[in-house]
This record gives C-alpha cells, structure tokens and sequence, in this order.
C-alpha cells in the first residue's frame, strides 16, 4: 500500500491539492508510514514541477 500511498501523494500534487489535503489513514504506526509516503509523494511531484517552471526575472 505504501507505493499507492506515494503515487496518490503525487496525483494530488498534479491536481493542484494542498498538502494539507492529506488523508487520514489511520491511527496506527503503520498508517503513519502511509501518511509520511503521501507527503514524500506530494513533496516529491511538487519539486518536479518547480524545475519546469521557468525562473522569474526581476521586473526593473
């Protein structure tokens, strides 16, 4: 589940949801680990995405 976890982190990314859109999966320690993969996943995209963006120039 864990892999899930991290590609539905990066879908949410692309889909422009926050990270405060995370789900909740559990109480758990193993639903931590899912929660901490969908942020990986999240963060991850997220980065991905700030490299194709092209840089801002300074308006003066």
């Amino acid at each position: 589940m864990t892999s899930t976890a991290y590609q539905a982190g990066r879908y949410a990314r692309q889909a422009a949801r926050g990270l405060d859109t995370c789900p909740r999966y559990g109480i758990t320690p193993e639903a931590r680990v899912e929660v901490a993969e969908w942020r990986r996943g999240w963060n991850d995209q997220d980065r991905e995405m700030a490299a194709k963006r092209p840089a801002k120039r300074n308006a003066k």
